[in-house]
Parts: structure tokens; C-alpha cells; sequence
């Protein structure tokens, strides 16, 4: 992920870079400073239903970064955030 592109949002942070294999990966990293355990599980959980609800063009790996903020912004704020986010990172790779 060093040399991946990045996307900074209002709640999110995405870096992507390409992966040369036939599908997709995603991960998450929620920093502790986030909140309890049960709040950053909340704010995975979310970020898992959003990529599944989103098509991600095949050969990319990408980690999303909420910010401290991402706790206490509603879910569709936290998916539009997303979407402006991985559109840009596609179009750039």
C-alpha cells in the first residue's frame, strides 16, 4: 500500500492499489482512539454492509481508514463518503 493511490473524505480515508488478481479484496483499520471495542466492531460492521452493497471493479485491494468522527455520523453519510471515494480511486487506477 505504499505506493497506492489515496482518497481522503470527511469520515473515510481509502487507499487502493492494484491486486492483478481476478476479484477484489477490502480491508479495515479502525485505530483504538476510535472508540471502545464495541464501537469500533459498530463501525466495521458498517463498512462491511456498505462494500457489499457496492460494486468494486475487480483487481484492486483497498483499505478503509475511518476517521474518530465516522462513530457518530450516521450510516448514509458514512456510505456517501464511501461511494464518492471508491468512485474517484477507480477512475484513478
Amino acid at each position: 500500500m505504499k505506493h497506492g493511490r489515496r482518497s481522503r473524505g470527511k469520515i473515510l480515508n481509502l487507499v487502493a492499489c492494484q491486486n492483478n488478481l481476478p476479484y477484489s479484496r477490502i480491508g479495515y483499520s479502525v485505530n483504538k482512539s476510535t472508540g471502545s471495542a464495541v464501537t469500533r466492531n459498530q463501525i466495521k460492521r458498517r463498512l462491511r454492509a456498505i462494500a457489499n452493497n457496492h460494486t468494486i471493479q475487480p483487481g484492486i485491494d483497498i483499505v478503509a481508514i475511518p476517521l474518530k468522527n465516522a462513530a457518530k455520523v450516521s450510516y448514509d453519510e458514512i456510505e456517501l463518503d464511501f461511494k464518492r471515494s471508491i468512485t474517484l480511486l477507480q477512475s484513478e487506477l
